[in-house]
């Protein structure tokens, strides 16, 4: 109950999947924990590497810059073990990882950390759609094998904390599309402001763009209206890009 209560109330997702994982390997004696989320629409779906090899001593930054690092690519629904218990939204208890065809030991030789057991969870919301995956790795404890009661407490507390990841995600979306609206407030603002200097408010749109979109660089093309008369044709001015 302290673990639950402990990620009741967090709204920050990296925070909350971190102590998930944490709270996870002391419940079960688990070396260390990964958890994935959900992306994409219905019908195309796949896991994300939130948090990768977190084990209870393991800091914040130092599990989101692992994550970024060996775990850049996206899981289908489906595919390996975490894939498909996203899919089927049935648990695994693996006692032998080598010797299941699902595992994929690429990490293992990248890292050489040797995987024996895993125990790979789904993690569903308030309405029983799969948003991300808990995976733990070799118990801790010194014996060989998650037992029925590590998967029963597993699975319970993977219920609570469904809801909380939910509500981050709400939240972080709650202050995103907040962020959007001050960014396109602001930017009608300017709009309004420089009426004069095409090239002022031409600079102002790209710059404002680029942060609302977050993108590295943009650029606006202009239509020629001088041109279109005399030639009957379409034809666009380049306005230099913004780095």
């Amino acid at each position: 109950m302290e673990l639950v209560r402990d990620v009741a109330t967090e709204l920050d997702l990296d925070v909350l999947c971190h102590k998930i994982l944490v709270n996870v390997c002391i419940l079960t004696c688990a070396d260390r924990g990964s958890l994935f989320l959900a992306r994409g629409p219905r019908g195309a779906r796949s896991l994300a590497a939130k948090l990768f090899d977190v084990k209870v001593d393991t800091a914040l930054e130092d599990a989101l810059r692992r994550a970024r690092q060996q775990c850049p690519y996206r899981i289908p629904f489906g595919v390996g073990i975490a894939g498909i218990v996203a899919q089927t939204k049935q648990g695994v208890n693996i006692k032998n990882a080598y010797e299941d065809s699902r595992f994929n030991p690429e990490m293992d030789e990248k890292t050489g950390y040797e995987t024996r057991t895993i125990l790979c969870m789904p993690i569903c919301n308030r309405e029983d759609e799969v948003i991300g995956v808990a995976q733990i790795i070799n118990k801790a404890d010194g014996t060989e094998e998650f037992t029925e009661r590590d998967v029963e407490v597993f699975r319970r507390y993977l219920a609570f904390c469904g809801i909380g990841i939910q509500n981050a995600q709400l939240f972080e979306m709650s202050v995103l599309e907040y962020r959007r609206n001050q960014i396109l407030l602001h930017l009608a603002r300017n709009i309004f402001e420089e009426q004069n200097n095409l090239e002022c408010l031409v600079t102002k749109i790209m710059r404002e763009a680029r942060d609302l979109l977050r993108c590295e660089k943009c650029a606006v093309f202009l239509l020629d209206l001088d041109c279109c008369e005399a030639v009957s044709c379409q034809r666009v001015s380049f306005a230099p890009f913004l780095h």
